[in-house]
């Protein structure tokens, strides 16, 4: 061991030149390790889908349509999918107070660019021209990042009005009778047994009337609730929906956690 002792103000000192060197050694290893770290550092794009419309039927296919463009984007690109993280879609009725006025469908895909010398080319493919359907943001982060998907379980709460009209009360919920037929073999099909159904609530048609006034039509109408476990198959039930007479049909569904 190679100890120097000196006086400093009276007080007697020593420095041990082997732990002073294991230090700047581990100092360097420290700043070595960091540089790596930062030269191995990826570009991750944030891209956000907004896709509305009055009907469901029409923004589902403006959402698929940007989806689709960006998938086209990430092959032109040639990202690979391991380098693709998908959020589970969103969709939200749009409100105006208490009435509709269309629909939303809102997802969130990351792409994780390794060759960051291309960033202009991928700037040009993924950055929107129209910021209002499609909201894109970068930011260079260690590859291992994970992009803030939350991995928690899910299951999809859904909310389906189904609704009869006709001229009278009587044939209004036969109406509402057929369709809730075609909803249930629907819901057998996706193997959607436990449903809730509210209490039955009728509207006249018009709404307003005055005191002398007849209707000219009712609607009859419940609203089935259910939870949907897999996941994998929400997107399919939700075209299922789709394809349905939405006029007759209020649809909508949230995300929620699996409580443990």
């Amino acid at each position: 061991m190679v100890v120097t002792k000196f006086s400093l103000g009276g007080i007697a000192m020593s420095i041990d030149f082997r732990l002073m060197a294991l230090l700047l050694t581990f100092a360097f290893g420290v700043e070595q390790a960091a540089q790596a770290q930062d030269s191995s550092r990826v570009v991750f794009w944030s891209i956000t889908i907004s896709s509305k419309a009055q009907s469901m039927e029409k923004a589902r296919e403006l959402h698929k349509q940007q989806v689709n463009g960006v998938r086209e984007q990430q092959s032109k690109l040639k990202v690979e999918d391991d380098d693709v993280f998908l959020a589970p879609i969103e969709m939200r009725r749009i409100m105006y107070r208490t009435i509709p006025r269309g629909y939303e469908f809102r997802q969130v895909l990351y792409i994780r660019q390794f060759d960051t010398e291309r960033f202009d080319d991928f700037f040009s493919a993924l950055a929107p021209k129209d910021s209002k359907k499609m909201r894109v943001s970068f930011n260079f982060r260690p590859a291992s990042w994970q992009p803030p998907i939350d991995e928690e379980p899910k299951v999809a709460v859904w909310n389906v009005t189904v609704i009869g009209g006709g001229k009278t009360l009587v044939e209004s919920k036969e109406q509402f009778e057929a369709r809730l037929v075609k909803i249930r073999a629907l819901l057998e099909e996706f193997e959607i047994a436990s449903v809730a159904t509210s209490n039955p609530w009728m509207i006249t048609v018009p709404e307003q009337l005055q005191e002398d006034d007849h209707p000219t039509g009712y609607k009859f109408q419940r609203t089935l609730t259910f939870r949907q476990k897999d996941m994998e198959k929400l997107e399919s039930l939700l075209d299922k929906f789709v394809e349905l007479d939405t006029e007759y049909l209020h649809v909508d569904f949230s995300l929620e956690t699996v409580k443990k």
